[in-house]
């Protein structure tokens, strides 16, 4: 393969220059995106790590787990209480979120009392009611013993109108039942009506049809022959040269029965016509040539009574042929001439519905519902309906409902919806005893206000209102069972207490300070002091917000989180502010600023730390370090080349490739680390793909250097000595570049902390730089040639210089190998580290 790819460049180098040229020029414009998408940020899950150690410091001092996925934080060491309302109304700046203790106090705070003042307000009302429900009670039981009697009295009512009727039913299902089999005679004559309409209909529909067609045959081919003819003859003044025109423009024209038609005219025409009036002498001919054209075929009657009943000048007239066609089909059909009149204009079936209405003289909506409808009864009872008063209309609804029903059943329904009773009510009536009737309705009562039926039946057989509302009363307080078991009081207790008189207001409060008590796990509630609050709340008016800022600023907390939690986020020394949101580094600066001014007499210190600090930090000594390391680094790969090959010319060559190859794979790396794989590349990236392109782009040009010099020192010309560098030169730099970029690869598959996540990018550099070393400096070498080495001249050395540069080469690999080991000693022997914020230089961010 490389010995195809050395004889390729050595030949076509322009056709590879070109192609690398192309490359360079089209992703240049887009080398920025990778710089531009390198993040600052440092991942925690590398141990040892800036984020990792800033994790353990805030589980240790405020053991909170969650502090670094915050943007920033503020450590506020020294005493904050004075400064506690402020920090409690603070939890916005700009698009920051700002939270710490005395904003979670207030939050719980604001929850609790707004809980805490609705319910004993809430409360206080239901004490106040529940007070007074005794004389409602009283006087709903009052009213309930009237209604149970009174409708006691209706239901025997009831059962003396069930025989009367059951005589209306009969009487009305039996006429219902009549007419609806006069309906059912009127929809089977119609159904016959409708379809022999239908039949005619479209008889009539093709003849019509058909009429117009044969029209425009036999009179409108004529017409147009006439035109002709006429045109003709006023130029020739020849009848038979006229005729000959007129028969070519007009017959070639046709096909079929029209040709024939028309042929069969001509002739007459020839025979018959020899001066005068042509429309008058065609219209004589226009019969005989439709009799001779379709004698003895189905359409001749139509035809030739078409021909003697039109004319040139009305053939075209669409009433006439109307008028023709109802004619015809009465004439052939047998039909009146009404209803051929009819079927032009109408459908089949209004045409039926007007028959059989002008028959029965019932109104055409009922003949249409007979036709189209099968349902004979509920059209007998629409005609019924018709003729009946308005009042009566409901009963004979309910009897078409009911018409299955027997007579009994259907008074039983019938008296159910009049009197907006149930069925079973009225059915129990009439097998029912007055004891019976008072048990059901007792249990009718009960089921629709929850109240037991001993109630009602009590009530109705002793009119005892005042025993049974005591013991309503006591049902209502059974609702508070939950919030007074927390107080210890029965609802008998409160009951009694609620008639010596209680004040509402502060019997409210004790219960729902008492009701907080075990409602979370994570809360510590002083129900004293609370009560206090609520008391004042609901005596005073004051809102929740107003109670909750008081308490913040007496420093006495009702509500707040236990000990332990509450440790995790403020004590005596410290106070950890969190910023969160989508915020600058500029912006936490701000904040920063913003809580020092409000915190005037404050003698602690506060520190502004977390993730966007410490990486602004971190991103301006990363670009100072990248602007110094990548300078260096190509001078003494320009320095060191040029002493190498003790050429000036030589020495910016691995420069060009280094560059071209750099280009390529910034935009390489974009595409696939940045969109494809969407890994977020760190702030050393950068350095390091510049760096490994650079070193290894040297290393490869020069190694393949030194194989074009030596392969021309043993004598071979320029073009042969580039097949040779690419053949040999080429597999040893292909072999180095896979075993590098395999090794990358490995360190990214296996997940190696801090590196996984830039060894695709370098994997993918170290590929570029290897296809331009074995592409692009071969192409440029071959084009070039010994030139790339000036002012150095390669002259052919014999076998005996050959050999002494070989033992000269043996001795400064020695000292190379010698140098590297010294240098694998000290490396060895220096410490590793991924604490970051140890290399940094002192600053706040990093203190805090």
């Amino acid at each position: 393969m490389f010995d195809k790819l050395g004889k390729f460049e050595a030949s076509k180098w322009y056709v590879v220059i070109a192609v690398w040229i192309v490359v360079v020029i089209l992703a240049a414009p887009f080398t920025s995106l990778f710089f531009n998408s390198v993040s600052n940020q440092i991942t925690i899950s590398i141990p040892g790590s800036t984020a990792q150690q800033a994790q353990e410091i805030t589980s240790k001092y405020f053991h909170i787990g969650g502090a670094s996925s915050a943007s920033a934080l503020l450590f506020i060491q020294g005493n904050t209480s004075a400064y506690s309302t402020f920090f409690a109304n603070f939890t916005k700046y700009g698009n920051a979120s700002i939270s710490d203790f005395f904003t979670i106090e207030k939050g719980i705070l604001n929850s609790s009392f707004y809980k805490g003042i609705n319910g004993t307000r809430s409360l206080e009302f239901a004490l106040q009611n529940i007070s007074n429900s005794e004389v409602k009670i009283e006087g709903k039981l009052n009213s309930a013993y009237t209604n149970l009697t009174n409708g006691l009295e209706s239901l025997e009512k009831l059962n003396e109108s069930i025989p009367v009727i059951e005589g209306k039913f009969v009487n009305l299902s039996s006429v219902i039942y009549n007419t609806s089999d006069k309906v059912e005679q009127i929809h089977q004559e119609g159904e016959k009506l409708n379809t022999s309409f239908t039949y005619l209909k479209g008889n009539e529909t093709l003849i019509n049809s058909t009429a117009t067609k044969l029209n425009l045959l036999e009179f409108g081919t004529v017409a147009e022959f006439l035109e002709v003819w006429g045109k003709a003859f006023n130029q020739t003044h020849d009848l038979t040269v006229s005729n000959g025109i007129a028969f070519k423009e007009i017959y070639y024209k046709l096909n079929g029965t029209a040709s024939v038609y028309f042929r069969n005219f001509d002739l007459l025409w020839n025979s018959s016509y020899k001066g005068g009036n042509p429309e008058y002498v065609a219209s004589g001919l226009i019969p005989k040539a439709t009799n001779e054209t379709f004698y003895g075929t189905k359409e001749y009657g139509l035809s030739y009574s078409l021909a003697t009943e039109f004319s040139l000048q009305n053939f075209q007239n669409s009433t006439l042929i109307q008028q023709f066609t109802a004619n015809y089909v009465n004439q052939t059909f047998h039909v009146p001439l009404e209803i051929a009149q009819a079927l032009l204009f109408e459908s089949p079936l209004n045409v039926t519905i007007h028959v059989i209405q002008e028959k029965s003289g019932l109104p055409s909506s009922v003949v249409e519902e007979a036709l189209t409808d099968d349902n004979f009864t509920g059209i007998a009872t629409q005609i019924i309906e018709e003729k009946a008063n308005s009042s009566a209309i409901p009963f004979i609804n309910e009897v078409y409902k009911d018409l299955n029903s027997s007579p009994s059943q259907f008074a039983v329904n019938y008296l159910s919806k009049v009197a907006n009773v149930s069925p079973s009510l009225i059915e129990r009536v009439m097998t029912s005893n007055s004891t019976q009737l008072i048990q059901y309705l007792a249990s009718q009562a009960s089921n629709k206000n929850g109240i037991p039926s001993w109630v009602y039946v009590s009530l109705i057989e002793n009119d005892n209102v005042q025993n049974l509302t005591s013991y309503l009363v006591s049902t209502h307080l059974t609702k508070l069972s939950g919030i007074l078991e927390k107080s210890n009081i029965t609802p008998k207790g409160l009951a009694e207490e609620l008639a010596q008189g209680v004040n509402a207001e502060e019997l409210a409060s004790q219960l729902v300070a008492n009701s907080f008590l075990n409602s979370s796990p994570t809360i510590s509630v002083n129900t004293t002091i609370l009560q206090d609050y609520l008391f004042q709340g609901v005596k005073d008016n004051i809102s929740p917000e107003k109670l909750a800022l008081m308490s913040i600023s007496s420093g006495k907390f009702p509500v707040q989180p236990i000990e332990r939690l509450r440790d995790q986020l403020y004590n005596g020394s410290y106070l950890l502010v969190i910023i969160g949101g989508n915020v600058t580094y500029k912006e936490t600066q701000q904040i920063q600023q913003y809580v020092e001014s409000h915190m005037p007499s404050f003698t602690g210190k506060v520190y502004l730390t977390g993730g966007k600090p410490v990486s602004h930090v971190i991103g301006g000594i990363g670009s100072s370090a990248f602007a110094i390391a990548i300078p260096v680094g190509i001078a003494l790969a320009i320095i060191l080349t040029g002493v190498y090959f003790r050429s000036i010319v030589a020495a910016f060559v691995p420069l060009t490739v280094y560059m071209a190859a750099y280009v390529a794979a910034s935009d390489l790396i974009y595409a696939v680390v940045i969109k494809i794989l969407g890994i977020t590349v760190d702030f050393l990236t950068p350095s390091q793909v510049l760096l490994l392109a650079l070193g290894l782009g040297t290393d490869y040009v020069v190694f393949m250097a030194s194989r074009y010099i030596e392969e021309r020192e043993k004598g071979l010309d320029k073009k042969e000595s580039v097949i040779e560098m690419v053949k040999w030169g080429g597999k040893a730099v292909t072999i180095t570049a896979f075993v590098v970029a395999l090794s990358f690869l490995f360190i990214y598959v296996y997940n190696v902390p801090f590196f996984s996540d830039t060894a695709i990018a370098e994997m993918l550099a170290v590929l570029v730089i290897w296809v331009a070393s074995i592409t692009l400096f071969p192409s440029v070498l071959a084009a070039v040639g010994d030139k790339l080495f000036f002012p150095r001249k390669i002259v052919e050395k014999k076998e005996k210089e050959v050999k002494g540069k070989y033992s000269k080469a043996g001795v400064k690999a020695g000292i190379v190998i010698g140098l590297v080991a010294i240098s694998a000693v000290l490396a060895i022997g220096t410490p590793l580290t991924f604490n970051i914020l140890g290399l940094l230089p002192p600053s706040k961010q990093l203190k805090g």
